[in-house]
């Protein structure tokens, strides 16, 4: 079975975008399972979400890591809301996948592929912001003197 041919199949049924601009969003690379070949690019989708929802989870909750305490001292309220709306965004398909894995159905999978696809077109936009702002914040001092606790 050629998995280029069976997405191509499944991809027109549920007008889902192509495995080229999938690869290029969330690193398909090879899928090994040719059965269910929704299954598993959706879990290439969860590594996304899982790695984006941690970023932002340290920035809106940064205790106990020295590296999100210092990115948030330069988030004002504006920033932290627009992270809060984009974890939660971020873990309602987490947990939307947790259940569709529990009873697998071709047409579900499709759903979540293609409204997490067009889902992550928007979110790129702030989680771009959100980064460059995290980034940048290792160029600055911060203004306020910060305690620094134990150092061993």
């Amino acid at each position: 079975m050629n998995i280029d041919n069976e997405y191509k199949k499944i991809a027109t049924k549920y007008a889902l975008p192509s495995l080229l601009e999938l690869d290029k969003e969330f690193h398909i690379g090879n899928i090994d399972n040719q059965t269910f070949i929704l299954r598993e690019i959706v879990k290439k989708l969860i590594e996304k979400i899982e790695s984006y929802g941690k970023l932002l989870e340290e920035l809106i909750n940064p205790e106990g890591s020295l590296t999100s305490m210092h990115e948030a001292n330069f988030f004002d309220e504006e920033d932290k809301k627009l992270a809060m709306i984009n974890y939660k965004k971020l873990l309602f398909y987490h947990r939307l996948e947790l259940e569709l894995d529990l009873y697998y159905e071709e047409e579900k999978f499709a759903s979540f592929i293609k409204t997490f696809y067009e889902e992550w077109q928007k979110m790129k936009k702030d989680l771009v912001k959100i980064i460059s702002k995290m980034k940048e914040s290792w160029k600055k001092d911060l203004k306020n003197k910060v305690e620094l606790g134990y150092f061993g």
